[in-house]
């Protein structure tokens, strides 16, 4: 009977661990660049945290305007090489984000870790 409860405790708190928050340091693997995400004002940002790139600013806002949707984040990346935002759309697990950024009609999935 114990063991029953156990596996009914568990199995209604799985949802509470199965959601992950944005909130943290990841490294988007390119350049050993950092990124913060916090939150402030109730607003979700994402800034430059630290980079081994020298054109990478220090500060920089990257990612914005961030809404938790269900299982995902819905927001706007910036892209450096055509300095432009786009849509993006996060889905955190464990110690993965993985995005997807749309443009037009295409679409990129990159993965950022928090390690």
């Amino acid at each position: 009977m114990k063991n029953f409860i156990l596996f009914l405790i568990l199995l209604s708190s799985s949802p509470l661990f199965s959601q992950f928050s944005l909130e943290g340091i990841w490294n988007t693997g390119e350049e050993n660049t950092k990124i913060e995400i916090i939150q402030t004002n109730n607003k979700w940002n994402g800034r430059i945290k630290s980079s081994e790139n020298k054109s990478a600013q220090i500060g920089q806002i990257i990612l914005k305007d961030l809404k938790k949707e269900g299982k995902k984040w819905t927001g706007k990346i910036y892209s450096f090489k055509r300095k432009e935002w786009y849509e993006v759309e996060i889905f955190p697990s464990n110690s993965t984000l993985r995005l997807e950024i749309k443009v037009g009609f295409l679409s990129k999935t990159i993965k950022w870790t928090n390690k």
